[in-house]
């Protein structure tokens, strides 16, 4: 064991994909098998194909960005740099609203995890505890701990170990036995409804910087080689895991809720239900927190503004959000992923595209000739754009 410990495999590859892995899955895990079940589970696998290639394509952009740009910088650095003033105060915008939104999906997934643990409760008891000891934790003086972000991917690994273990036997006899697997009903308009949560479940992009800084001392061209390899499979290596949740949840369960955990009250055993419960409220509280020290920090670098604003924009927006009506699940994730993580996308294509023209030399981890495959991203983005703005208006 030691001695893979060691290894140089081990350190250029299971701990960077594990990194990048570990960051990508989240809440929007979540989402998967309701949406699958409404689209059909061969749209899904087809959406998720497409939508894990899009991201290597994106997330292989923006390392090259970081690569290639001189200096330190963040995602709307970035932005400022390459497209100008007006887009990086777009950026600083799209982010913050994007973090936002997602605290306001843990806040709802906060009350589906609660229930597993006290289904009798009033939901806003358990809404109200979580949201004050979220928002308190965040004002602690943390920043960035460590253990914080490994209390995220252990209790989401366990938590899909659970369920894989429970349910997934039962989704292959189901398959075997000829049971009814869900497939697209015909509805030109149900085509299109996985697309958005899939795309949310993919983002990742965060965790980018920390994987190029982690290689890139010295930089050489095994350690690009290394980058490259890790962004794929820690990329590729969520999607499986979510084809394994997807059916294993829909063996568990004949009707799949919306967060995929309700639908699990009266399958699995109480015992089991108050485990999960507790690791996803575990988790999610971890996540909150490292979130809303994401939002502090563009606040205050970003904007520049005071702390007084700073507190109140944290505690109080994603509680005034799901108080404003903003507490369907499966919405809030459409939202998420299909506006403000397709924009973040689109937004890093044409980061890269700019770069290309400005700055002389090779990109290192993309062929300058894969602009195939930079179309094919980008209409993946654009087209969950487009959905969700239309559901919107």
């Amino acid at each position: 064991m030691r001695s893979l410990i060691n290894s140089k495999f081990f350190k250029t590859f299971f701990l960077p994909v594990g990194f990048l892995s570990g960051t990508i899955i989240g809440a929007g895990i979540f989402a998967l098998p309701a949406v699958f079940t409404r689209g059909g589970v061969f749209v899904g696998l087809s959406y998720l194909v497409f939508t894990s290639i899009a991201y290597v394509i994106v997330f292989l952009l923006y390392g090259d960005v970081i690569l290639r740009t001189t200096g330190k910088h963040r995602f709307v650095g970035y932005a400022r740099k390459y497209l100008g003033d007006i887009a990086g105060a777009l950026s600083v915008f799209m982010t913050i609203f994007e973090m936002i939104f997602v605290m306001t999906i843990y806040l709802v997934l906060s009350i589906s995890f609660s229930n597993l643990i006290a289904p009798s409760l009033d939901p806003l008891i358990p809404l109200f505890i979580f949201w004050v000891l979220g928002s308190a934790t965040i004002f602690l003086s943390l920043r960035r701990m460590v253990f914080l972000e490994l209390l995220v991917v252990v209790g989401m690994i366990a938590i899909v170990v659970f369920i894989f273990f429970l349910g997934f036997g039962n989704f292959i006899e189901e398959l075997f036995s000829g049971a009814h697997i869900p497939r697209f009903s015909g509805n030109i308009l149900s085509l299109l409804i996985p697309l958005s949560p899939i795309l949310f479940a993919f983002g990742g992009r965060v965790a980018i910087p920390s994987l190029i800084g982690y290689f890139n001392r010295p930089k050489t061209k095994e350690n690009v080689y290394f980058i490259k390899r890790a962004i794929v499979g820690g990329t590729v290596l969520p999607a499986v895991v979510y084809v394994l949740f997807v059916f294993a949840v829909m063996g568990l369960s004949s009707s799949v809720s919306d967060d995929s955990v309700t639908g699990l009250i009266g399958v699995v055993a109480p015992s089991l239900l108050f485990v999960i419960g507790a690791l996803g409220l575990l988790s999610l509280w971890s996540s909150y927190i490292i979130v809303g020290l994401d939002v502090e920090r563009s606040l205050f670098y970003d904007l520049n503004f005071s702390s007084l604003i700073r507190i109140a924009t944290i505690v109080f927006a994603p509680m005034a959000l799901y108080f404003f009506g903003l507490q369907n699940f499966l919405s809030l994730v459409g939202i998420a992923g299909g506006v403000f993580l397709a924009l973040e996308g689109l937004f890093i294509i044409a980061i890269w595209v700019r770069m290309q023209k400005k700055l002389k030399g090779s990109p290192l981890l993309i062929s300058k000739y894969s602009y195939t495959g930079i179309v094919f991203a980008s209409i993946i983005f654009a087209t969950a754009f487009i959905y969700e703005l239309s559901k919107l208006s």
